[in-house]
C-alpha cells in the first residue's frame, strides 16, 4: 500500500523531486527507506516527511482519493505550525528551527511567516 502500487510510486517520486529542490540529497527512496527510515546524521526532518507521506497515503486510501504532493505539503505546514507552538511554549526554538531549516523557505512562503535563523 505505501510503496508498491503505481499511485504510491508516483507519489514518492514527486516527493523526492520536491525535497531535492530544498537541498535534500534524495535520489530515490527505497522500500527499506520508506518502511524503516533513513539512518544518516541529518535525516530527522526527512524521516518526519516520510512518516507524514505514509500518513497521507493511508488517509487518501481511506477517503478513496489519490495521495498528492499538495496534500503532503499541507500536512507539513500543519505539522510545522504545531511544532512551532510547542517549541515556543517550551522556549526551545533553536532546536525547532535547526530541524526545519531546509524547509523554512517553503513553510514561510506558504504561511506568510518570516523567521530569522
Amino acid at each position: 500500500m505505501f510503496i508498491y502500487c503505481d499511485t504510491s510510486k508516483h507519489f514518492w517520486s514527486s516527493v523526492t523531486e520536491w525535497l531535492n529542490e530544498f537541498g535534500f540529497d534524495v535520489r530515490y527512496l527505497s522500500t527499506f527507506d520508506i518502511v524503516f527510515g533513513l539512518t544518516s546524521k541529518d535525516s530527522l526532518l526527512l524521516n518526519h516527511v516520510i512518516i507524514l507521506g505514509k500518513y497521507i497515503i493511508y488517509q487518501s486510501r481511506s477517503l478513496n482519493i489519490k495521495p498528492t504532493l499538495t496534500l503532503l505539503k499541507a500536512k507539513i505546514c500543519s505539522t510545522y505550525q504545531i511544532e512551532s507552538l510547542i517549541a515556543k511554549n517550551n522556549e526551545d526554538s533553536k532546536i525547532h528551527f535547526k530541524k526545519w531549516q531546509k524547509l523554512l523557505p517553503f513553510v514561510d512562503s506558504l504561511l506568510g511567516i518570516f523567521f530569522k535563523i
